[in-house]
């Protein structure tokens, strides 16, 4: 290969690597932190691989996120709900029965739930919203504008905001958001969901004060955060 073939092909190389960067919204994690703080209330387990805040969220991680911020899981793992969906695996049966028997889930088609889908911030964030009481389908906001709700509510900022508008959804979002909902006030009350999820006996407030003290003491590593499931997958 001659110098002006070797110079070209290098050059293609190089901007396939940006281009998959940029994709994959190749930035470093800015929110370990929280994602070590929603560990110690099981909201946020990671996976056999650390947290991989740098990846794009599935419907099914999602989903199981979801079913801990609304208290749901204790249910969800006891009742063992049915439900219609032939893409769901194993480990996650239960959280999507739950979402089915609450109607809190249509899945993608009668038979479909999308499991390995990826999440948009604007579907995550509707979801987001439902666990503090709003209501999508027009009632209080239509979900492609879920991201206009939360900057009503200060959910987010402004920078928040325009970071989910124009870049990569990734799982390091997912905690943030997740984080923060924590302490937005529930609709129609001053109690905030931490708050309501103490009050329903979801984790004690002794759980919440110890997550509060993630960040001020000695940090702990990634892989001791971790609770791993069998294939990897986000619990």
């Amino acid at each position: 290969m001659n110098t002006r073939k070797f110079t070209l092909f290098f050059f293609i190389l190089l901007l396939l690597m940006t281009t998959l960067s940029v994709s994959y919204g190749a930035k470093a994690p800015q929110y370990l932190e929280e994602a070590e703080k929603l560990n110690v209330l099981s909201i946020f387990k990671g996976t056999d691989k650390g947290f991989q805040l740098d990846r794009p969220p599935t419907r099914i991680e999602a989903g199981i996120i979801f079913v801990r911020l609304v208290g749901g899981e204790e249910e969800a793992l006891t009742n063992k709900y049915p439900h219609p969906f032939t893409d769901v695996p194993k480990w996650g049966q239960d959280y999507v029965g739950f979402l089915y028997k609450h109607k809190l889930t249509k899945g993608i088609n009668e038979s479909k739930f999308g499991s390995r889908k990826i999440v948009k911030s604007s579907e995550y964030m509707t979801m987001a919203l439902r666990s503090i009481g709003y209501h999508d389908e027009g009632v209080d906001f239509k979900w492609r504008k879920s991201l206009d709700k939360a900057l009503e509510l200060e959910l987010v900022d402004e920078e928040f905001f325009q970071d989910l508008s124009n870049t990569q959804f990734l799982r390091d979002h997912v905690v943030k958001i997740s984080y923060d909902l924590l302490k937005q006030p529930v609709k129609g009350s001053t109690a905030t969901l931490a708050e309501k999820l103490v009050a329903y006996g979801t984790f004690t407030q002794e759980i919440l004060d110890e997550m509060e003290k993630v960040g001020l003491e000695e940090p702990q590593t990634t892989d001791s955060a971790i609770e791993s499931t069998s294939d990897g997958a986000l619990e």
